[in-house]
């Protein structure tokens, strides 16, 4: 089964492996450009979905996608991943999730994207398809981001580079400079936000452990923070970086109606046919050794 069993993909210069999980989504490990390993480990671990409610409270979902092991409510695939391999060396690899009754209110489509470029950059996507269950949605994807083992850490802010020996976490504005910068036996790595619809996003650095996201997380935080409480910030001890760090990427999209993060029906020669406004964000990830 699709669930249990891990797939292999490997075009060009590209090698990884890639596994089902049962609520972190599509998970990408062992990731390598050339006999180089470029990550260990790339998935999104939750998807937040909240709006306003009243007296000023919020309220929402916290959505895993993957296979129902521990939950009927878990966002399901909607078929097997589509792999493509294409002449220049490069390689596409997707999985849709879905609702059983997307696009009605209150269900929802996500899909999770990787592109393999020819030369060595790995460009990874978390869209949204609606609908959602109103016109004022907010959505925070969890990203977890596993390198391989850097020897240094650093922020680059457009200006000067600063070195991460602690965990810690910042807010980035959208399209802004921010990257984060890994040195390693490897060489060199520029993990930097791919905007997309994003109006910002959270970002922290955590030191791996294997119950903060090396397995399953079932779910993490809550589903309706505006702030930094998107679930990374509980990992944040003040523990200085060793040689794992873990990268937590969380930008923000809003939806619109008939715009993005947009679902609706239409009738088209006498069938109903879902009409999708998709959002997206990632992250893009360079090997400067290559």
């Amino acid at each position: 089964p699709l669930c249990e069993t891990p797939g292999h993909v490997a075009h060009g210069q590209w090698e990884a492996s890639y596994l089902l999980t049962s609520s972190d989504g599509l998970e990408l490990r062992e990731v390598r450009f050339a006999g180089q390993p470029l990550l260990r480990s790339v998935k999104i671990v939750d998807w937040h979905v909240g709006y306003p409610a009243p007296e000023d409270q919020r309220v929402g979902f916290s959505d895993a996608v993957g296979c129902p092991v521990f939950s009927a409510a878990a966002i399901i695939p909607y078929g097997l991943p589509e792999i493509a391999t294409h002449a220049d060396g490069s390689l596409d690899l997707a999985l849709t999730f879905r609702s059983p009754n997307w696009p009605q209110p209150c269900a929802y489509q996500y899909t999770f994207a990787a592109h393999f470029g020819a030369d060595g950059t790995l460009t990874l996507t978390g869209g949204n398809e609606g609908r959602g269950c109103g016109i004022a949605g907010t959505y925070h994807p969890i990203w977890r981001i596993e390198p391989v083992a850097p020897s240094s850490l650093s922020v680059w802010d457009g200006n000067e580079t600063t070195p991460l020996h602690e965990e810690g976490w910042q807010e980035w504005a959208a399209g802004g400079p921010h990257a984060f910068q890994l040195t390693g036996a490897g060489g060199e790595q520029t993990i930097s936000p791919l905007w997309g619809d994003a109006e910002l996003a959270y970002v922290y650095w955590t030191q791996a452990k294997p119950a903060e996201g090396q397995g399953d997380l079932p779910t993490l935080g809550t589903c309706c923070a505006l702030d930094e409480r998107q679930g990374p910030e509980q990992f944040i001890d003040g523990e200085a970086l060793a040689e794992h760090p873990v990268i937590w990427y969380v930008p923000r999209m809003t939806n619109a109606e008939r715009e993005r993060c947009w679902a609706d029906m239409e009738l088209e020669d006498g069938v109903l046919r879902p009409l999708v406004w998709p959002c997206s964000a990632g992250v893009r990830v360079i090997a400067d050794s290559r």
